[in-house]
């Protein structure tokens, strides 16, 4: 992965909808959860008593039709008895095998809950089980080090002088907050009250905070995008600016 690209977790409950080539926006979406819940089999051939390749002459309705659960899938009508085979489930007709007899049905979730949009611009540039690569048009900054969950926020410069008045910074909260050091207290304090992540040139000491160590070279960077939204990825110790 060079520099200007971006690895984003796809998680695996999701389905990809864009494929490498494609120009992309912050705006777009990248994957979602498929609907289909799973697929329900009935063996027609068996329930009707007849071969499986008959079994499409009974069917009452056709495949790709929404069914609901008690609907009449198919029909054998005989002299003194009729068999009929009725839907188990709501759902949708997506197959008749007439190799096996069987019609298969898809059961759809309720709803459509998950939804992955990109953060950036770009373009992508591979596909995997677990990643979508970007190659990105924002500015994308590296860390030395890095730990923690990603993380995304607005930028809070404090400077040194004003790092122990915390008071002063009414927005701290839900900010990812960029200064040279931090002691200890001062990090405990951040959590308390909420802050997001931190951006330092030394090393912080112990913290649950998502943090990222930079060299001075970057602090000085970043300082020119204070009040921006950020994105912080420690495991690929990335810091890209979303605005």
């Amino acid at each position: 992965m060079s520099n200007n690209t971006i690895n984003l977790p796809i998680p695996t409950t999701l389905k990809v909808l864009v494929e490498v080539g494609d120009s992309i926006t912050n705006k777009t979406l990248l994957a979602k959860s498929s609907p289909i819940s799973h697929i329900e089999t009935i063996h027609l051939a068996k329930l009707l008593g007849t071969s499986n390749d008959k079994i499409s002459k009974y069917l009452q309705m056709q495949i790709g039709e929404k069914v609901k659960a008690g609907d009449v899938l198919a029909q054998k009508k005989g002299f003194l008895s009729s068999s009929i085979v009725r839907s188990p489930i709501n759902g949708k007709l997506v197959e008749l095998d007439l190799n096996h007899g069987i019609l298969s049905i898809a059961k759809y979730q309720e709803e459509d809950k998950e939804a992955l949009f990109s953060p950036v611009d770009g373009k992508i540039t591979s596909i995997s089980s677990s990643f979508i690569e970007i190659e990105s048009e924002n500015l994308i900054l590296k860390a030395d080090k890095a730990q923690g969950e990603e993380v995304m926020g607005k930028l809070l410069y404090i400077q040194d002088e004003m790092i122990g008045i915390l008071q002063s910074y009414d927005q701290i909260e839900k900010s990812i907050v960029l200064c040279k050091s931090a002691s200890e207290a001062i990090l405990v304090k951040f959590s308390v009250i909420g802050v997001l992540g931190i951006i330092m040139v030394s090393t912080p000491k112990i913290t649950d905070l998502t943090w990222m160590q930079i060299n001075e070279g970057t602090f000085e960077k970043l300082m020119k995008f204070d009040g921006q939204k950020v994105w912080l990825m420690p495991d690929e110790k990335q810091i890209i600016l979303l605005e």
